[in-house]
């Protein structure tokens, strides 16, 4: 592809940034490079009580206006106020489906892989009038051999790069007002233990816990409450090149930041049905990342945190 020139192949891109220019720089480039004819770029506004945020928040939203040099449509949503995560990101990915009928969201930290973009392109396209599919995960945190297809049905929505519809969006509630306790025991009848972990979670959110001022949650639970499947790829194709901060009340996410991104192969089978190796995937990465840790590791990991001061 020339220089300057668009891919009509690349859907739509929302960019989600803040205060942070190193990775912007990176995440951009990639962007850049894919060229998507049209990107939307959404920044939350400054804290007023962080010193410096808001020359840094003002670099970045310059820098972005500067570098995006190919021949495209831009739109920006940049926030004068903070909003918060919460407020600022799901405002930002409605703000997106309601200008378009799909598309890809990247925060600025989650650096895509060679193969990200063909292979959200294709999942789009291939699942645009499944109602069954509401969600396509660019990251993944488990390598299963499913031949001959490049993906699977899977319950867990990945925001670490993804990709989805104006359809499945419009069943988004940030504010969890139709929260069932009784519902989330539906998807997991044989397994109690996720159910009620699950339920604990939108119970903090709804309670605006500590580390809960977050949008994704109510995200996978909407997918979960319409009986909804995200699509997972067989390897994973997004790298995460943010710093480890206080994500939720899940210290091991730390362990999956940085992962390499993979290739997937040239010829992209999709599945029309789920795979039974799905449900053992989804067990491990629940204890993996959203189960509640034994105390002996939340003591490790909290002493790790006093030390990483």
């Amino acid at each position: 592809m020339s220089a300057g020139s668009t891919n009509r192949s690349v859907p739509p891109v929302l960019l989600i940034v803040f205060n942070r220019i190193d990775t912007v720089k990176r995440t951009l480039g990639v962007i850049a490079q894919a060229a998507p004819r049209r990107i939307f770029v959404a920044a939350d506004g400054p804290r007023p009580h962080v010193s410096g945020e808001a020359e840094k928040c003002r670099e970045v939203r310059d820098y972005i206006l500067s570098h995006v040099n190919w021949d495209c449509e831009i739109r920006t949503r940049f926030l004068d106020r903070n909003a918060g995560c919460r407020r600022a990101v799901s405002g930002a990915v409605g703000w997106f489906f309601s200008e378009v009928e799909e598309g890809i969201v990247l925060e600025d930290d989650c650096l895509p892989g060679a193969d990200f973009f063909r292979y959200a392109a294709a999942a789009l396209s291939f699942y645009r009038d499944d109602p069954r599919i509401m969600h396509i995960n660019g990251s993944a945190f488990a390598r299963p051999e499913i031949r001959p297809f490049c993906a699977y049905f899977y319950r867990y929505a990945h925001v670490w790069g993804w990709a989805s519809w104006r359809r499945a969006w419009e069943h988004y509630d940030v504010d969890l007002k139709n929260f069932d306790p009784h519902r989330i025991f539906d998807v997991f009848p044989d397994d109690p233990k996720q159910a009620a972990r699950w339920n604990e979670i939108c119970e903090n959110v709804l309670a605006d816990k500590p580390g809960f001022d977050t949008w994704d949650f109510q995200w996978t639970y909407t997918v979960m409450d319409c009986g909804g499947w995200c699509l997972s790829p067989v390897r994973n194709l997004i790298t995460n090149i943010g710093t480890q901060q206080s994500t939720h009340d899940m210290d091991i996410v730390s362990d999956a930041m940085g992962q390499t991104a993979y290739s997937l192969p040239e010829k992209l089978v999709f599945p029309g049905e789920r795979h039974p190796a799905a449900e053992k995937i989804e067990e491990d990465v629940f204890r993996r990342f959203y189960a509640v840790p034994p105390l002996s590791k939340r003591l490790v990991n909290r002493g790790s945190k006093l030390f990483r001061r």
